[in-house]
């Protein structure tokens, strides 16, 4: 049910991916590579997921495919995942969490900053983003 939940939510949320099989490869290798799925639910429905990988050798984690429904968009929820994602990091006694944004993506840059990350810098034009290459920017918190 989970991973049925999560595709579905990505294929709301990316309804003009070019490739919307790639969100079944996704979420598998998600669960194969023993990635955390964070979620925020309305009524039993997933509205806002995104994923932590953890690397405990490196005492690490990385947050990455942030979802929202388009029906939820703008009401900041990616805070409070974002806010439970650190949470579960320090329970794990890791010593630090990175995030990549999209550079146009103002919101989640702010939400970010809000919430403690320091910028490390932009990566331009370097990430694939449907058809096109976009700039993110390198978000990073010490714990």
């Amino acid at each position: 049910k989970d991973r049925e939940s999560l595709i579905a939510l990505y294929k709301a949320a990316y309804l003009d991916y070019p490739y919307p099989s790639r969100f079944e490869k996704q979420v598998d290798e998600g669960f194969n590579k023993g990635a955390v799925y964070f979620g925020i639910f309305e009524e039993g429905k997933l509205v806002e997921t995104a994923r932590m990988y953890v690397y405990p050798e490196l005492v690490h984690a990385e947050i990455s495919d942030f979802a929202s429904h388009p029906n939820h968009r703008g009401q900041n929820l990616s805070y409070y995942l974002v806010e439970e994602m650190i949470a579960s990091a320090k329970e794990r006694s890791l010593k630090s969490i990175c995030v990549q944004a999209r550079a146009t993506s103002y919101g989640r840059n702010i939400t970010l900053s809000k919430l403690g990350f320091e910028c490390g810098g932009t990566l331009r034009n370097n990430t694939l983003i449907g058809s096109s290459l976009e700039s993110v920017n390198v978000w990073y918190q010490k714990l």
